[in-house]
Order: structure tokens, then C-alpha cells, then sequence
């Protein structure tokens, strides 16, 4: 399992409800939490592909957030 982590600018429920569809349908992601406490509002994201990063950025992007994979 690999965990990726997104600084995200979601600010609230509705923010996040934005992107819920999308993301609950993405079939390579296992789960995913947003810290909306947190500053930089980080996105944790659990998946068995590689590749699915590219696809919760585009996911947050096309909906009019950013999304910055967080180093490490």
C-alpha cells in the first residue's frame, strides 16, 4: 500500500463534498481523508497505483483546487 499526502486549498465540508463523487469512484484509490484542521489542509490518499497521484490532481484541479503532492 502507498500513502501519498496533498497540501490542498479544500477549506471546508462543501469543498471537500466537491470532489467526494470523484474520488470515491476512482477504483485505484483504497481511501482517502482530508485534514481540514490542518493548515495546509492536507489530503491523505492510500492506493496500490503508482499512477494515482496524477489522478487526484487532475480530480482537485478540474474542480478548481490545487493540489501539491507534499514531499516524502
Amino acid at each position: 500500500m502507498k500513502t501519498f499526502k496533498f497540501k490542498t486549498n479544500l477549506k471546508c465540508n462543501n469543498c471537500v463534498a466537491k470532489v467526494r463523487e470523484q474520488l470515491d469512484t476512482t477504483s485505484e484509490i483504497q481511501s482517502w481523508t482530508v485534514d481540514l484542521k490542518s493548515p495546509d489542509r492536507i489530503m491523505t490518499v492510500e492506493t496500490d497505483d503508482e499512477e494515482v497521484a496524477g489522478k487526484v490532481k487532475k480530480i482537485l484541479t478540474d474542480a478548481g483546487y490545487l493540489a501539491e503532492i507534499c514531499p516524502g
